[in-house]
């Protein structure tokens, strides 16, 4: 079968801000280069977010299945947002909680994740 794009991949991340403060929880299909949305220009990945401590689960070609895991996890953890307005960022004090909760997942293929230091490395790598 002819493919003129290949099949979208989406992952499922646990962005982690570096002083511990907050985690972000989200789905992209562009990982790692999803997590420059949340730095100002004039800094580096490395300042804002702990590079071994954000995490992002490979889900698969299925938006609905990511959407749904992402949903679960917010909704599960929906009493330590950071604040009312925000529904992606989240009290930094369940940061392990959260993390073994995406990892969680049951899938038929083992579990491919990656760490945001991996992630930009072989961004790095591949140009």
């Amino acid at each position: 079968m002819y493919c003129p794009e290949p099949a979208p991949t989406y992952w499922l991340y646990v962005l982690c801000r570096r002083d511990a403060s907050a985690v972000k929880i989200g789905m992209t299909r562009n990982w790692p280069s999803r997590t420059f949305a949340f730095v100002h220009p004039y800094r580096a990945v490395a300042d804002v977010f702990d590079l071994d401590s954000s995490r992002a689960f490979l889900v698969g070609p299925s938006k609905i299945e990511v959407l749904r895991r992402e949903g679960e996890i917010k909704r599960f953890f929906a009493n330590w947002r950071v604040d009312a307005r925000s529904r992606e960022w989240f009290d930094g004090a369940v940061t392990g909680d959260v993390l073994a909760l995406a990892g969680s997942f049951d899938d038929d293929n083992d579990q491919v994740m990656l760490t945001l230091r991996d992630a930009l490395e072989i961004q790095s790598v591949q140009g």
